[in-house]
């Protein structure tokens, strides 16, 4: 199996062993008086998958490869990720890297090793931010008028005016 995590190739260099997914979906239950819960469908959740790649100093420097990763991971670059059958899987952030060194050198130098890659799918939507503000103890509540002042009777700023009671 080749692909592509954005840079990275993974190709005759390095080895996919494996490339599994998790896909999942989310559901609201809401409880009743009058019987079962009701059930909603909220959406899909970000798609993950997990790439079993295989480094070996024959074709390639494995510690260089996981350095690699390690950088792009760390970078939190957002990559696309393609097979090499022009199949675009979407783009995609690494969220985890596993290596196990299997072989190494008596002065440590690493000969082979396994790397589970997991890759979670990016969106782009903003995030929504919920701000709630509390009345301080002692404030006065506050009539219409008092909180807006002269500019928002002009109708200027008036989406800026956070009303407190």
């Amino acid at each position: 199996m080749r692909m592509t995590l954005g840079p990275i190739i993974f190709d005759n260099k390095n080895i996919i062993n494996g490339l599994s997914g998790s896909f999942k979906y989310r559901w609201a239950h809401h409880e009743g008086v009058d019987g079962a819960p009701k059930s909603q469908f909220l959406g899909e959740d970000l798609k993950e998958y997990t790439i079993k790649a295989y480094f070996h100093a024959d074709f390639c420097n494995p510690q260089q490869c996981i350095d690699d990763l390690d950088a792009a991971a760390a970078s939190g670059e957002i990559m696309p990720f393609t097979a090499y059958n022009g199949k675009y899987y979407g783009d995609y952030v690494i969220e985890t890297i596993s290596p196990v060194y299997e072989q190494t050198l008596s002065d440590g130098t690493l000969l082979s090793g396994v790397v589970d890659i997991a890759i979670k799918k990016y969106s782009a939507e903003d995030p929504v931010i919920v701000e709630t503000k509390t009345p301080r103890t002692g404030d006065k509540k506050k009539t219409d008028s008092d909180s807006m002042g002269s500019g928002a009777a002009s109708g200027s700023d008036t989406k800026k005016v956070v009303r407190q009671e």
